[in-house]
């Protein structure tokens, strides 16, 4: 006897089959992969953006110090040693007194420094403010990422800029 009712094969119940779930699983862990290292390559950026205007904004000071006092203030670079062994810098008002010390963080290093008086241990350089000059040279600071900003310091007017090419 005919019901009305077309059979269309056995019966399922409802739900998802082991490949569904693994593929689900799969597509959920390279997104969060993919996410996590853009986060890290952000976070590595910012930090050296940081690190950058920091170490412009302290050089300035220094400068400003000279010129305030009519005497010298120097900015020490250990382009080795701080807390991570990527380094730091100290900057020194007119009496000779710490005024600031500065570690670079965890991505970001002193690459290459150029034009600035080495002193003799070999990886201290130190920039000279006078009352009307300084020595002028370039300070390159590279991220983890390999990005870098290169921090320019211009003798003759002691002018300090940042910028992303050398």
């Amino acid at each position: 006897m005919y019901s009305g009712k077309l059979r269309t094969g056995r019966n399922r119940e409802a739900g998802v089959t082991l490949v569904e779930v693994i593929l689900v699983v799969t597509i959920i862990g390279v997104l969060a992969g993919v996410l996590v290292l853009s986060s890290m390559r952000s976070t590595a950026h910012w930090e050296l953006v940081t690190a950058a205007r920091t170490l412009v904004s302290d050089l300035r000071a220094t400068r400003d110090i000279a010129f305030n006092t009519g005497e010298q203030s120097t900015l020490w670079i250990y382009q080795q040693g701080g807390q991570y062994n990527n380094g730091f810098y100290m900057v020194y008002d007119a009496e000779r007194q710490v005024w600031k010390d500065v570690y670079l963080p965890k991505t970001v290093r002193f690459s290459h420094i150029k034009g600035f008086q080495k002193v003799v241990a070999s990886q201290v350089y130190r920039v000279n403010f006078y009352p009307q000059t300084s020595g002028s040279g370039t300070v390159t600071l590279e991220s983890a990422t390999g990005e870098s900003r290169y921090v320019k310091v211009y003798g003759n007017t002691a002018r300090v800029r940042l910028s992303e090419t050398p």
